[in-house]
């Protein structure tokens, strides 16, 4: 059970930073085009990442709860800003 808990982490947390990276991406094609559809792929993707994320970090308690090793420090720090990075982002974004 703890290891399937700890890849379902690991895929949210690998999916949220690939949806992040091509948000971005699209966000920065998006600056030079006049079509519409890329800005839309880049907030489809961004909304992707926040879910993604939201659902990465209430997994990450479970993990630390089951594992007999927690996985390793560098590690769980990592998944959390990759995870929390969509949600700050938001925010910011709203106030400015």
């Amino acid at each position: 059970m703890a290891d399937a808990v700890t890849i379902a982490w690991m895929l949210c947390t690998t999916t949220t930073l690939l949806c992040e990276l091509g948000a971005l991406g699209a966000w920065l094609f998006s600056r030079g085009s006049p079509d519409g559809k890329v800005a839309l792929l880049g907030g489809l993707l961004f909304f992707a990442a926040a879910v993604i994320g939201v659902v990465g970090l209430l997994i990450l308690p479970i993990v630390l709860k089951l594992r007999r090793e927690s996985p390793p420090l560098a590690i769980a720090v990592a998944a959390v800003l990759i995870d929390a990075a969509p949600l700050l982002v938001a925010v910011v974004a709203r106030f400015f």
